[in-house]
């Protein structure tokens, strides 16, 4: 647009003065001026509309300031203060104008009472811990983090727990008024009350009112993807999940109903019973399973052993049953020889009670190049296995305890690649991708094929290249250094050259090339706004700078003793831009990290459309060692450290007790300095005790506790949305006995979340913050019910959905050993849902149609059995 510039989220402004162009200036101070924007409105709204005015002011303006930054500084307060100004004289107007009470009002009075009393009730009535959550934020006006901080749990938990009480909520809504259209009909009237003592409270809840508003016609369908439990076999971690719109397309789970703390109604037993299943040492064990082809038919002489042993154990009959001995109470189970590939293998463990399923295909072996258009081979392309979409309603066997294997082979530099034992499986795709191309997909062959050809062609972006090269301090070109714009980032070429789409950069932002050893270059965005590649100087080249420093010291307790194996963090990592959809951090790649080349090549969603927004991604995992996006170093036996990778500025350190899940920081580091950091173990209960028990009050056996601490939390822009990661870490663990009861030492009392898992219950998340009495708890799992759904005519409906006896929406489950998915919906696939799990609560199926209810099957879920209902 001639005379306007993109102010990054901020609206378009016309340039009406001769001055010179403030852009550049004032894009460096946006991330300050939003930060400042939102500490002194507490309303992002409200923030963004105040940062839209601050520009626009700042535009308008014949000489530019001395400072910008002291310029705005002074300008937003000023705006702020107008703003509250002319809102509190609109009310007063409007209070003015308002006829007496009882000449004529007397209606509208008691329709808002009516509306604002109904909306409240609505809150009141929401389950823990979703009405907490929700009063913080809209009652408390806490944000997320605040709220995350309070609660000791991670923001994305948070941000499940809002999105779970707000679709409760709308559903509530709906059937108290009879209708969505009726409710914001009603609540119209009271979007902006007056603002007494007597109704500041509920203009709070008014602000509940315009988010309801604003999120009614939203989505929550789509799954989240999070680390399973084992089912006790392995300790893995469990995360309260987030709930997102469609457009996440996948990634995390939704929040988990359940998990309610209570008082016994006695002080527990001190001793627990044994855990179930406990053998005397060099017992062996019978372990029994199934093994299915991937079409779900049972796979007769099958042979089965331990995972890499190589070494046969059983055969599977004609029903595909088999029977074996084994010398260990757990093991991984798969098929053994060259015959067939184990698609799936499966978990057995003496404490299970869900049958371990093996799934099988007949092997098929594939090699060939990657080319690109001319035929010119592309080197270090990626060609990976995709299973076909309804592979999971094949199965009429539940696969909770099945974890899927992978198949990706790297192009060396001659293009070829080889995958030698692929499974044959109808409507699976290979997926090919690489840098600076276009991913593309092919059926798999049915049969061995060594001379397959695939052409991938190159990107050719509208608004062009943005091409350099990175050379060292002393001039010398510097391959493999990675060179971030935007949301975007490359390596350089061995001649250190580079070429970085403007398109996929989404905005201008500096220019940044990192290497290991070396300091980052750094160029900042031209005057000009950096929209096209003629903006930048040329020849573009970027030099990088002196190696980085270091800090050490030790981590210690409050009485000086060293602490092994805490860990040490840097609480304000330099963003470098992403990697696919993972947000790099510039310390850890110059002090010699890599990024994963799977990061690197996975498909990005809106890749080309950056700037869209509304995607939110949630990662949350057990990180075993540093990663581009996750940087820590541990200490010693001593409780010494050493941090490398760090530029020359201030850092806040934090050092995490991995057992505890306490903290110590230390602010204003600097590189090449000695800095030690303390944990206080204080608040650290010695020995955390109670009962879990079904939803009728049962004790349950054999139920998992696992103490799950959160280490570090990331947050950045992706294209097309958010990225929130939570990096977790393990404490204790322990099993219910026979009666129930368990016990857990050393857990800090604010800190991370208890992860009951097992086979005859829902993963649950219990936040430690929320126990009181630590040697007399309570905690309620619901049993696991497993469904499927299968219709006879396949075009009735397109997905599937539950409600409880209430009529409030229930989580659908599909769990895996290694990954679990929670959703309002299912999609079907040909009329086929495959088997997932639902709560013992759940009353209702809801069978829909482009979004629409087609049917509502009344059922009762039995733990003991599968429900199949068409």
């Amino acid at each position: 647009m001639p005379g306007c510039i993109d102010s990054g989220g901020c609206g378009l402004f016309p340039l009406t003065r001769p001055m010179p162009d403030p852009t550049h200036d004032l894009l460096a101070e946006l991330g300050w001026l939003r930060t400042l924007a939102r500490r002194l409105a507490r309303d992002p709204e409200l923030a963004d509309d105040l940062v839209q005015d601050a520009w626009a002011v700042a535009l308008a303006q014949t000489e530019p300031p001395r400072s910008w930054r002291a310029w705005l500084a002074t300008v937003l307060p000023n705006l702020l203060h107008g703003h509250r100004r002319r809102n509190a004289a609109r009310q007063r107007r409007e209070l003015a104008s308002r006829p007496p009470a009882g000449e004529g009002d007397s209606a509208h009075l008691l329709q808002r009472a009516e509306a604002q009393q109904k909306l409240a009730a609505a809150v009141l009535t929401l389950a823990e811990p979703y009405r907490a959550t929700v009063l913080l934020r809209f009652f408390e006006g806490l944000p997320p983090r605040r709220i995350a901080a309070r609660l000791g749990v991670p923001v994305a938990t948070v941000h499940s727990r809002l999105q779970r009480a707000l679709a409760q909520l709308r559903h509530q809504l709906d059937h108290d008024f009879a209708g969505r259209p009726q409710w914001l009909a009603a609540f119209a009237p009271i979007a902006w009350p007056v603002l007494t003592p007597t109704t500041l409270g509920l203009f709070v809840m008014n602000t509940q009112l315009k988010v309801l508003a604003a999120v009614a016609a939203l989505a929550c369908s789509a799954p989240l993807w999070w680390p399973a439990s084992s089912g006790g076999d392995e300790p893995t971690p469990a995360k309260e999940p987030v709930a997102t719109g469609r457009a996440s397309g996948d990634g995390g789970s939704a929040s988990r109903p359940g998990g309610a703390v209570s008082p016994a109604s006695q002080r527990l037993d001190a001793t627990p019973a044994p855990a179930v299943g406990e053998r005397p040492a060099g017992a062996t064990f019978a372990a029994a399973g199934r093994v299915c082809d991937s079409r779900g038919l049972p796979a007769a002489d099958v042979p089965i052993g331990i995972e890499g042993s190589g070494t046969v154990a059983a055969r599977s009959d004609a029903q595909g049953h088999f029977t074996c001995t084994l010398g260990r109470d757990h093991a991984e189970l798969a098929a053994v020889g060259d015959r067939h590939v184990t698609v799936c293998s499966a978990t057995w463990s003496a404490q299970a009670t869900i049958v371990p399923v093996v799934v099988v295909a007949d092997a098929l072996a594939l090699a060939g190049r990657v080319v690109d258009e001319h035929g010119a081979p592309v080197a270090g392309s990626e060609v990976l296995l995709q299973l076909p979409d309804d592979f999971d309603t094949r199965f009429p066997l539940p696969l909770d305890r099945t974890g899927r294997a992978r198949w990706v082979a790297r192009t060396g530099r001659d293009g070829a690649f080889a995958l030698p034992r692929l499974p044959r499986l109808d409507g699976a795709a290979l997926l090919v991708t690489a840098d600076a191309f276009a991913p593309t997909t092919l059926p798999q062959p049915t049969a061995d094929d060594q001379n397959l050809q695939v052409v991938l062609r190159r990107f050719h972006f509208a608004t062009g290249e943005l091409r350099g090269q990175v050379v060292d301090a002393g001039g010398a070109p510097a391959g493999g250094a990675r060179v971030a714009l935007g949301v975007t980032s490359v390596v350089s070429e061995s001649d250190g050259s580079f070429a970085l789409s403007l398109l996929r950069a989404g905005w201008p932002t500096a220019l940044v090339a990192a290497k290991a050893g070396h300091g980052p270059a750094r160029l900042e965005i031209p005057r000009s706004g950096g929209t096209a590649a003629g903006d930048w100087p040329s020849p573009l080249v970027l030099r990088l700078g002196p190696a980085p420093q270091s800090v050490r010291g030790r981590v210690m307790d409050q009485n000086g003793r060293g602490l092994a194996n805490a860990e040490v963090w840097i609480g304000d990592p330099t963003p470098l831009g992403i990697a696919g959809l993972l947000p790099l951090q510039l310390e850890y790649l110059i002090a010699g990290g890599a990024v994963p080349a799977a990061a690197a090549r996975m498909p990005v969603p809106f890749a080309d459309d950056p700037q869209q927004d509304g995607q939110f991604m949630d990662q949350a995992s057990v990180v075993r060692q540093p990663t581009a996006c996750w940087f820590y170093v541990t200490t010693d036996a001593n409780g010494a450290y050493e941090l490398p990778g760090l530029l020359d500025r201030g850092y806040t350190l934090r050092a995490f007790d991995t057992t505890s899940g306490l903290f110590g920081t230390a602010s204003d580091v600097f590189g090449g300095t000695v800095r030690d950091l303390t944990i206080t173990r204080d608040e650290v209960w010695p020995e955390l005790r109670g009962k879990v028990v079904s939803a009728r009050g049962q004790p349950l056996a054999g139920v998992r506790l696992q103490h799950t601490l959160v280490a570090f939390q990331h947050e950045a822009r992706v294209p097309g949305g958010r990225f929130e990661g939570t990096a977790l870490r393990e404490g204790a663990a322990t099993t219910t006995g026979a009666d129930g009861t368990f016990v857990l030492r050393d857990i800090g009392k604010r800190h991370g979340v208890l992860a009951l898992s097992g086979d005859a219950v829902l993963p649950t998340s219990i936040d430690v913050g929320t126990i009181g009495e630590p040697l007399q708890c309570v905690f309620v799992a619901q049993a696991r019910c497993q469904v499927e759904v299968v219709l006879q005519d396949p075009g009735e409906a397109d997905e599937v959905a539950a409600l409880d006896d209430h009529g409030k929406p229930v989580d659908l489950a599909v769990l895996r050993r290694n990954s679990n998915a929670f959703m309002t919906d299912l999609p079907l696939h040909d009329g086929r849902s495959g088997l997932f799990v639902v709560p013992e609560r759940a009353a209702k199926l809801l069978l829909r149609r482009s979004g629409a209810v087609v049917r509502t099957i009344p059922f009762t879920p039995d733990p003991a059995r599968t429900t199949t209902l068409q």
